[in-house]
């Protein structure tokens, strides 16, 4: 019988029912919005119609907009609940009294220039890695439920193929895995529960659904984290 799952996170998460869809029921899947907007108070939508042409993509906006993440965590009733921290590194824009996550979309859409915003809260200043913590804190009852899992692992700098995995945001796979490590050190001593994929599993492949990038890998990773969290 399959389990149900709900996601919070990225690609990396989302892709372990991709490959492993014969053992999962996918209940929701809230992207592209980072734990520090998911804790802040709601915002208005902008009236002006947004120039992405994919429903998916324009919903992840109102959710990050309206910090709907951690508030379907409570609700969806589900057998696991699956995160990771991909999406925050893109940093926050403070808006008022709340935040919205610096991503992609929110800059295709050209609703960026209708918001009243200040400058970027970078991922890995010790701004953003305390309205982290902060929001871990606020969330912390949720973040330490027993069937709650956040994925660790390296980020690619080679491929299946031997190729060198491009640039993420300008940085290196070492340089983004520098940063992270607060972030993760701070949920071990939060005792969340934490998947440790093993690094020789987080290699990226020119095959993989998505392209070629430190974040996206061979089937076997996502097998791993499948696997470990039915046993």
């Amino acid at each position: 019988m399959k389990k149900s799952i709900f996601i919070y996170g990225s690609c990396v998460s989302r892709d372990v029912i991709r490959v492993n869809n014969d053992l999962f029921d996918l209940i929701d899947y809230y992207a592209r919005s980072s734990w520090i907007s998911a804790s802040s108070d709601r915002i208005r939508f902008p009236a002006d119609k947004s120039r992405l042409e994919s429903n998916f993509q324009n919903r992840m906006l109102q959710r990050d907009f309206m910090s709907m993440a951690f508030s379907a965590l409570r609700d969806k009733v589900a057998d696991f609940y699956l995160l990771d921290l991909v999406d925050e590194r893109f940093g926050v824009f403070p808006t008022a009294n709340s935040y919205i996550t610096q991503i992609n979309e929110l800059n295709r859409s050209g609703l960026l220039k209708h918001i009243t915003h200040d400058a970027l809260v970078e991922f890995g200043s010790d701004v953003h890695f305390e309205l982290f913590r902060k929001s871990a804190l606020e969330n912390l009852d949720l973040l330490t439920r027993s069937n709650l899992y956040v994925i660790q692992h390296r980020w690619a700098d080679t491929s299946l193929e031997r190729n060198d995995v491009p640039l993420q945001l300008g940085r290196t796979s070492q340089e983004w895995q520098d940063l992270y490590e607060r972030y993760f050190n701070l949920l071990r001593n939060l005792n969340i529960n934490i998947i440790s994929v093993p690094d020789y599993l987080c290699i990226s492949t020119i095959n993989h659904k998505w392209g070629l990038a430190p974040f996206h890998y061979i089937d076997d990773f996502y097998t791993y984290v499948a696997t470990t969290l039915l046993s």
